[in-house]
């Protein structure tokens, strides 16, 4: 599931919404399955899928909304990546003082980019802790 996070990320990142909603529904349907085989982040990755849904059902062209709707999907990420530690290997958290709603995200890469800020301010931000 979090592949299909990074490839959201990285195209709002570059300005870029065209595939974001169809990644987020192939997040929302990969969360959903490992939702069913898990007891321990259970209720986390059912909270990914609901979140990635509703980043699915946004217009590609609406920057604006896919950005808001990602920082609930970040929010999802990095509770999920708090309840099972092993996921934060090869992964780093970010946090951007000048988003708007949740400003935190997880990149693969330790070279910040900023998927709420895209080209405007790519290198806004700092890493950050591991807490929702």
């Amino acid at each position: 599931a979090l592949v299909y996070y990074e490839e959201i990320r990285a195209a709002l990142a570059r300005d870029d919404g065209s595939e974001v909603p169809a990644n987020a529904l192939l997040l929302a349907k990969a969360a959903q399955q490992a939702a069913a085989g898990s007891s321990d982040t259970r209720a986390e990755l059912q909270a990914l899928g609901a979140t990635a849904e509703k980043l699915g059902a946004i217009s590609n062209s609406d920057m604006r909304s896919l950005r808001g709707a990602f920082g609930e999907v970040s929010r999802a990420v990095v509770s999920l990546i708090v309840a099972d530690e092993s996921l934060a290997n090869d992964r780093y958290i970010f946090r951007c003082p000048m988003a708007s709603g949740y400003k935190k995200w997880v990149q693969t890469s330790a070279e910040l980019e900023n998927p709420y800020m895209g080209s405007r301010m790519l290198h806004c931000g700092a890493n950050t802790r591991w807490a929702p």
